[in-house]
């Protein structure tokens, strides 16, 4: 049986140092029914010539360049183009554990909406994930919001979460405000029947 789609969006601007380390992570990923769309926002760096030579040798990337418009913007698109049953959001200057999809997919598949996941903070493209199974603890909207409130878990980070498509629905970062996360986060958490989190550290900020 094949297994669902998984839609990436990654917004791409003035990234050339970090994202091909970014790309890598993706694509060698253990899950490979992937979708991943890398749009160019503008980038008046080499950032553009690097995500061609990733298109070129995969596949499963579709590759958007236009004229910058912002991050917002720029992920309001991606989920317009998204056709997975499942979306993440992964910033272009971050990366991810090779297993990071394989796991938070098995968790969605015991019937949650959301799967959160830890993350290592670094500086260097080392960083050590976790291995082990992680603690798995299952909540339900209003108890997520909860700690979403008091910022100890399901906090206004974008990226450290699988969702499922049809919870995120017709919900949009807002364009032309500083902090897009905040307003987005906590809006699909509402929308969530259940939801997962496991400590299990698997996305490199």
């Amino acid at each position: 049986m094949e297994m669902p789609l998984v839609s990436i969006i990654v917004p791409v601007y003035n990234a050339q140092s970090h994202l091909s380390r970014c790309l890598e992570s993706i694509c060698g990923q253990e899950y490979k029914n992937l979708e991943l769309i890398v749009i160019n926002d503008g980038s008046k760096d080499k950032s553009l010539p690097v995500c061609e030579e990733f298109r070129k040798k995969d596949s499963r990337i579709l590759l958007v360049d236009k004229a910058n418009s912002g991050v917002s913007d720029t992920r309001n698109l991606g989920l317009k183009l998204a056709g997975g049953k499942y979306v993440q959001f992964v910033d272009s200057d971050d990366y991810i554990a090779p297993d990071c999809y394989q796991y938070l997919h098995t968790l969605l598949e015991e019937g949650a909406d959301i799967a959160e996941c830890d993350f290592v903070e670094t500086e260097r493209n080392d960083a050590v994930f976790g291995t082990d199974a992680g603690e798995i603890s299952f909540y339900t909207p209003l108890e997520a919001m909860r700690c979403h409130i008091r910022d100890t878990a399901f906090r206004q980070l974008i990226w450290n979460k699988l969702y499922r498509r049809e919870t995120v629905g017709d919900i949009r970062f807002p364009v032309g405000t500083k902090i897009d996360d905040e307003f987005f986060t906590y809006r699909v958490l509402g929308n969530a029947k259940r939801l997962v989190r496991s400590t299990r550290k698997l996305y490199a900020y």
